[in-house]
């Protein structure tokens, strides 16, 4: 069973679409696809994925994780094919957690269900909550206590 089907809250990578492949360099590319990474692009921004799908139109679609108003979103993003099935890595730049900057294309990922949420943690990462599932007590924290947090983190919204 994965992260997602057990967690009250995981990571972005979680929803990572099975026909997307990651890479975190060019010679990453190299040895996944054996194949020469495409020439880098600075121009465009930096693309640490490329789309395995089998389609034959010329633009695909996906659900990407973006921040609108500083709340998370899955906003919908469209590219050409043969972008789509490309990347765009600098040579000797390495991507050691997938990023979510104007300088790199966000990863697609799947829906969210029903009983999901993105939510921001500490330093503006996005994550996805699960709002039937809760997260293991901390270990020597009664449970009236975690009661009383769990109260006070309501009334603030968080």
């Amino acid at each position: 069973m994965n992260v997602r089907n057990t967690a009250a809250q995981f990571g972005l990578s979680e929803l990572k679409r099975s026909e997307v492949t990651m890479f975190q360099s060019r010679e990453d590319f190299k040895n996944k696809w054996n194949l020469e990474p495409p020439s880098y692009n600075p121009a465009l921004p930096n693309k640490y994925w490329a789309w395995a799908g089998g389609f034959t139109a010329k633009f695909v679609s996906f659900l990407v994780p973006d921040i609108v108003d500083g709340q998370p979103v899955l906003a919908s993003m469209t590219l050409p094919l043969s972008y789509a099935q490309s990347v765009n890595i600098a040579r000797g730049e390495a991507n050691a957690e997938p990023a979510y900057s104007s300088e790199t294309l966000p990863f697609p990922v799947e829906p969210l269900r029903p009983d999901e949420h993105l939510t921001l943690t500490f330093g503006g990462i996005i994550v996805v909550r699960n709002r039937t599932r809760f997260i293991e007590p901390v270990a020597g924290f009664e449970g009236k206590v975690l009661a009383a947090l769990d109260a006070i983190k309501a009334k603030l919204g968080i």
